[in-house]
């Protein structure tokens, strides 16, 4: 395995026991004789290594971390006199027990509270110990909340290390292979048991029983609180509920009014909530539909929340004996107009099998044709999926499938519409320069295929970064948006998505 993939991928536990060690028992061995123990424990020793410790028992003491417990425990006794400590760069290591969303912001307001009132210079550490190893948290569920509290970090200007064992190392990194440009400015670190014979990894931070070992300096103060973003501040009216919050939002409702510490009986109007969401803007709830929802019942749509739809226009059906068939979805129109009626914003897409330009014309003409005289305010996207997506990943037909999107793009812009490719999000890598031309729609991650309600709602993935639309999942409630089918695909968006200012 690349060392990229190690270094931005890798999610890692912390073991408590052996913390407590680095913090009491002390420093028993020599720089020196450490380094020769990790050498012979197979881990590449760089030159510029620096040690540091909570002692002077015959250490190079070039920097301190700090174990500061998490927000729900209180500091160990000498924790604020290390913090106070001046001399030399000085970290935190934070033991989160965080088990859903609201406990890992709270994790996050501790460490921004951290980091005003002491001079913490050298980068936070994550034990995810117990997130880990809880009972309560599928291994899925921790790399999501780790990836929130890492974006929130980021976002504010903090450093982070996420650090652990092997273990929850090796195992995390299958869950997150895909996502491993998360990790692209977080160093990743190892709580190393002396019992292990052979560290196989090039870590950045090392925690031994009895050293704390790095192979970077940092000279400069890399954490600042004067960066950081304020959340988003929510004002009720007599309509709020914490499920209305929890739809708009993008967060469970219960999550929100616990984060807020509101108790459920309380009444909501004219309140101000704090909406921890790690990209500090309300979302709006969206659908994509089509004939496969069947009838729709578009008042109960509209009072659930739903504020924008991507509905399919047409399709390419490829029949048996190899012939394709152009299609206009059977639903299109109905749907079109009651959106429109209900007044909830509408986009299109069409589903591409094109091979050629010859036959994407067919698809753009159609779809123009299609959407014509419709009151679409949003993008027309291309679906790329099924073998179309399969010759994007091919190496030998991806340059003649990006000349395709790319024209694609170019016919819609010129008829006056705002083009737009739907894409499962980790093949964003091959669209370069095509994703600035273009609103991107995209779909993946562990929860597109878990079912929905709207206040389970999941986020999973960043807006921005020319991401305008989030595919959440599949498998919405669909019978809580009025639709005749089972599931229908919930989407999310940032409010500016549906401003007033209509892209087309």
């Amino acid at each position: 395995m690349k060392r990229r993939v190690n270094k931005k991928a890798v999610i890692t536990l912390l073991c408590t026991t052996t913390l407590i060690g680095v913090i009491t028992v002390g420093y028993s061995l020599s720089p020196l004789k450490f380094e020769k123990k990790l050498v012979k424990a197979g881990l590449k020793v760089s030159g510029n290594a620096t040690y540091g410790g909570y002692n002077d028992e015959g250490c190079m003491k070039k920097f301190s971390l700090v174990d500061v417990g998490n927000y729900e425990t209180k500091m160990y006794e000498n924790a604020y006199g290390l913090l106070q400590d001046i001399s030399k760069p000085t970290g935190v290591i934070i033991r989160t027990n965080a088990k859903d969303y609201c406990e890992i912001y709270k994790e996050f307001d501790y460490t921004k509270i951290l980091v005003k009132q002491f001079n913490i210079d050298y980068p936070i550490c994550l034990d995810i110990t117990n997130m880990f190893y809880s009972k309560s948290l599928k291994e899925e569920d921790v790399n999501l909340l780790v990836n929130a509290y890492i974006d929130k970090a980021k976002a504010n200007g903090l450093n982070v290390f996420v650090v652990g064992d092997n273990n929850a190392m090796n195992t995390l990194v299958a869950v997150n292979e895909q996502n491993e440009d998360i990790y692209e400015d977080y160093p990743i670190g190892l709580i190393w048991n002396n019992k292990k014979e052979k560290i196989t990894l090039n870590y950045d931070l090392v925690i031994s029983d009895n050293y704390i070992y790095s192979n970077k300096r940092y000279y400069n103060k890399l954490n600042t609180c004067d960066e950081f973003i304020d959340d988003f501040v929510y004002t009720t009216n007599s309509d709020t509920s914490f499920l209305s919050l929890g739809e708009e939002m993008g967060m469970s409702g219960e999550q929100i009014r616990r984060y807020n510490n509101i108790s459920a009986y309380d009444n909501l109007e004219n309140r101000k909530i704090i909406i921890p969401n790690k990209y500090h803007k309300p979302y709006i709830l969206g659908v994509d539909i089509s004939a496969y929802q069947k009838n729709i019942d578009f008042d109960k749509m509209k009072e659930a929340g739903v504020q924008f739809a991507i509905q399919r226009a047409a399709y390419t059906y490829d029949n048996d004996d190899g012939e394709k068939e152009y299609l206009v979805d059977t639903y299109f129109n109905h749907n079109s107009i009651e959106l429109s009626k209900n007044g909830i914003m509408q986009g299109a897409y069409y589903y591409s099998t094109a091979k050629n330009r010859k036959e994407m014309d067919e698809e753009v003409d159609l779809l123009l044709r299609t959407v014509e005289g419709h009151a679409m305010s949003l993008p027309l996207y291309i679906d790329i999926e099924g073998e179309t997506l399969r010759r994007l990943d091919d190496d030998a037909t991806r340059g003649v499938e990006l000349d395709l999107i790319d024209y694609f793009c170019s016919r819609i812009k010129n008829a006056g519409y705002t083009p737009g490719i739907y894409i499962h999000e980790k093949y964003n890598k091959y669209l370069d320069s095509i994703a600035t031309k273009a609103s991107v729609w995209n779909c993946g991650g562990y929860y597109y295929n878990v079912e929905q309600s709207l206040d389970d709602m999941y986020l999973t993935q960043s807006i921005g970064n020319g991401i305008n639309v989030y595919q959440n999942t599949k498998k919405g409630n669909g019978e809580e948006l009025g639709v005749g089918s089972q599931y229908v695909c919930l989407d999310y968006a940032e409010s500016e998505f549906i401003k007033s200012k209509k892209m087309n």
